[in-house]
């Protein structure tokens, strides 16, 4: 019989076991809240934190670059995954670097040496996609665990990274279909709690960035205590229509950590 790759394995268990997991949702993980009238950036209120309903978001951030270009972000009703509303970042002949757009959760229960699953589904513009002849942005999963005091870091943050929309022997991200993206982590010794940043950036390089990806969906999902976790920090993507994930190409650059708001 032949031995199944680590990261082929993991995906098989995952799909064997999240039936019986614990409740994945994320409080306005589905963006639903506060409702939005077609695109609307962050300043004019398109924002998953400013809802008076229960919201795991925290802090919705864009911090610019030089003005070569433009990133902006928000939320919109024109398409979703599930439900009426999704998040949006778009890119605008984007040269310069420095810009990031951000979104962070709050600071949201974990268990030690719990494996977690954090997920988000992604989907090009059909207008305006993302292609792979640009300078192709990266999406980042940064996942950070604190003790009960919300002050005190408990192991090394934790890095998952893709380029969108892919590369020439893989697309990841299309306009005809929403694509999982996600990244499997193991809390530490001593966690208590956990923040997860979900971050969009353009590297250096020559050409521009323009064209916008949709996201919904957001979750985070406990595993079985004894899941296999395979040795990379590259984000998984699958479509709905996949059986297991295949193992992604490695990245060209691997981007800069990204920074994060102080601390609790």
């Amino acid at each position: 019989m032949k031995r199944l790759p680590l990261l082929l394995l993991a995906s098989v268990l995952l799909s064997s076991t999240l039936l019986n997991a614990a409740d994945p949702a994320l409080q306005n993980g589905s963006f639903e809240l506060p409702k939005v009238e077609k695109r609307m950036t962050e300043m004019e209120g398109g924002n998953p934190c400013l809802t008076d309903q229960p919201t795991d978001w925290a802090h919705f951030i864009l911090r610019a670059g030089k003005k070569e270009g433009s990133l902006a972000m928000g939320m919109t009703d024109e398409i979703a995954r599930t439900g009426k509303q999704s998040i949006y970042f778009d890119f605008d002949k984007l040269k310069a670097r420095g810009w990031t757009a951000m979104l962070m959760t709050s600071l949201i229960p974990a268990k030690a040496l719990q494996p977690y699953k954090i997920s988000l589904w992604g989907r090009l513009d059909r207008k305006r996609p993302i292609t792979l002849d640009q300078r192709r942005p990266y999406l980042r999963f940064n996942v950070e665990f604190y003790k009960a005091d919300e002050e005190t870091q408990v192991g090394e943050t934790e890095y998952r990274t893709v380029r969108i929309p892919g590369s020439l022997g893989k697309l990841l991200f299309t306009s005809a279909k929403w694509s999982q993206a996600y990244g499997i982590v193991r809390a530490p010794e001593g966690a208590e709690l956990m923040k997860i940043t979900i971050a969009c950036e353009a590297p250096s390089g020559e050409s521009d960035t323009d064209g916008t990806i949709f996201f919904d969906d957001a979750t985070i999902e406990e595993l079985p205590d004894d899941f296999p976790i395979a040795p990379s920090n590259e984000i998984i993507i699958e479509d709905e229509t996949s059986e297991a994930p295949e193992p992604l190409e490695p990245t060209e650059v691997e981007p800069a950590p990204v920074p994060t708001p102080e601390k609790k």
